[in-house]
């Protein structure tokens, strides 16, 4: 009997505490999620930056910001199908073009959508600086993949002009004349711009690897630094 009794204050105990626990999860408001969720991005957990902008969003589905970032994190681990998603949800959101559309281009490209990517934004103009080099580079990559090489080749021009010495366009162009064969000019380009971010992994892959096989692979889509 006493053990009976000792069993059942035990179950009512864990049940407190589980309830306990999940008031205080659930007490989190959606601002205070997504405040988590750029904590975790912060050091790379992507993991759980995703879930807790997931909860944010179960707990208000048109929280705009909560959308962009989830879509960022999604692409930043790999699945742009998914990123597209919540990129489209952030846009019909009302969210600036300058913050979803060229993440939405990086995601369209790993998706193997260059067509669709020229056909929407291909003559979108955005008014800040970094997110029009950033379009103009992900235009240029799907001419490239194209084979437009002309059309390439303008819209890194553009992102120069935009932005000077803005890397993914420096990697690019360099890719652009390796895989013409130059590849002493596309190092000479490259060299300088690695010099001033040597940590930077879109250079270095490109210079590790990139040249050998610059005819036979498809231009990749960058990563850019601080998630712009």
């Amino acid at each position: 009997m006493a053990t009976a009794k000792h069993r059942m204050n035990r179950l009512a105990l864990v049940a407190v505490i589980a309830a306990a626990a999940l008031a205080a999860c659930g007490g989190k408001s959606e601002a205070d999620l997504t405040a988590s969720g750029k904590q975790l991005l912060e050091k790379n957990d992507l993991p759980g930056a995703i879930i807790q902008f997931k909860s944010a969003l179960q707990k208000q589905p048109d929280y705009a910001e909560a959308r962009l970032l989830l879509g960022k994190a999604l692409l930043d681990s790999g699945d742009p199908v998914s990123a597209v998603v919540e990129f489209n949800k952030a846009q019909e959101l009302q969210t600036p073009e300058e913050q979803v559309v060229p993440p939405l281009a990086r995601a369209m490209l790993l998706m193997g959508d260059e067509k669709k990517l020229l056909t929407q934004f291909g003559k979108l103009r955005l008014k800040e600086p970094e997110a029009a080099a950033d379009l103009a580079t992900s235009i240029a990559t799907a001419h490239l993949i194209s084979n437009n090489k002309d059309s390439a080749r303008d819209s890194i021009a553009t992102a120069l002009q935009l932005v000077p010495g803005y890397l993914p366009a420096v990697v690019l162009k360099s890719r652009l004349q390796a895989s013409e064969g130059d590849f002493d000019g596309a190092l000479a380009l490259l060299q300088p711009a690695l010099a001033k971010a040597p940590g930077d992994e879109r250079g270095g892959v490109l210079k590790a690897k990139s040249f050998g096989t610059a005819r036979r692979t498809r231009p990749a889509p960058w990563r850019v630094s601080g998630r712009c």
